[in-house]
């Protein structure tokens, strides 16, 4: 994992921590980026899992944060919402199926 992307990933999570409740989400970034064998194409993923609070305004603020980091920055951010009890139920869903194994969380604090 390139020391730019983990910057960059949580300058997400403070972006998201400044406008919600930080107890309410976590960010976990994934993918080629989290694995360390990107390319020039690779997007940067990031997954959040948001454990209560306002579910809509975490929705929102992640994908402002989001486009203004990939805007600012050149390189796309994609930022996977998803509410625990929905991720719960759709544990067959071919999203979930494919979870990653090596994730790496961001602290949220």
């Amino acid at each position: 994992m390139r020391s730019e992307d983990l910057r960059l990933a949580g300058e997400f999570a403070r972006r998201l921590r400044v406008r919600c409740d930080r107890a309410s989400f976590s960010v976990t970034m994934f993918g080629s980026r989290a694995r360390g064998d990107a390319d020039d194409e690779s997007d940067l993923d990031l997954f959040v899992e948001v454990r209560g609070g306002d579910a809509a305004a975490i929705k929102e603020a992640a994908g402002q944060s989001a486009g203004d980091l990939t805007l600012e920055h050149g390189l796309l951010v994609s930022g996977f919402v998803v509410i625990v009890l929905s991720w719960t139920r759709g544990a067959g869903t071919p999203f979930s199926r494919q979870w990653p194994q090596r994730p790496y969380r961001l602290s949220c604090e």
